[in-house]
């Protein structure tokens, strides 16, 4: 599906975790400008993530993000969240922290209940729904490291989308939904990216309902 078919907007609601998500393109434009290769692990491509947003001087003078505190595989729930970033007031308040849940993204069994778009359903965005993870203020995000070679706004706004209106069993065992009010829409944060989406979800359990943002960044030149 060629990219020119799907319709930009420019407008978004200027967030706090808008800025967040910003800082994590550029991150991923350094990796990419950067001679490393990685390797095909969700956990090493993040740590990769980690090693500039832990960098004080490089958060301050390209991310504009030095308010920010960074932290991996830190205990949620019952899990362990990928990225915590924690909000500039969080001495005032120990709920002030965004999760960023990771999850790689690959070209196999694409619609498939097994395969990675659906890990990424069921043990990615269901893990906000159920309140495994928290959405500080209502917010929460994503990132799929793309391995594959593929059409990205296809995978997403078509395969994702279809799996996110499927009922699973996520990896302890339990049914989840992912309680969808907007799909996977393609919603731009920065200019010079276009692979950043928004959806809507209904929580359980409760009245209220969280904003994600996903950014899908595609790795498929430098995975090893």
């Amino acid at each position: 599906m060629d990219a020119s078919e799907f319709e930009f907007t420019q407008d978004y609601v200027e967030t706090e975790f808008c800025k967040i998500c910003r800082g994590c393109i550029l991150v991923y434009d350094s990796i990419l400008a950067s001679p490393c290769k990685l390797p095909n692990n969700e956990n090493l491509i993040r740590d990769e993530f980690i090693r500039y947003l832990k960098n004080t001087k490089y958060r301050k003078q390209y991310l504009k993000l030095d308010k920010f505190f960074f932290d991996k595989e830190l205990p949620e729930g019952s899990g362990r969240a990928d990225i915590r970033v924690l909000a500039p007031n969080h001495l005032d308040d120990d709920n002030a922290y965004y999760i960023i849940e990771c999850k790689r993204i690959n070209s196999v069994n694409t619609t498939g209940v097994a395969g990675l778009n659906a890990e990424y359903v069921k043990n990615g965005i269901c893990r906000f729904v159920t309140g495994q993870y928290s959405s500080y203020n209502g917010y929460c995000g994503m990132m799929g490291f793309v391995v594959d070679k593929m059409d990205i706004h296809q995978n997403t706004c078509g395969n994702v989308n279809t799996l996110l209106y499927q009922d699973m069993t996520n990896d302890k065992g339990e049914n989840v939904s992912a309680n969808p009010l907007m799909a996977l829409t393609n919603v731009i944060i920065d200019n010079q990216f276009e692979f950043s989406y928004v959806s809507k979800h209904k929580q359980n359990d409760k009245n209220g309902e969280i904003t994600m943002y996903h950014l899908m960044f595609d790795f498929s030149k430098i995975v090893t």
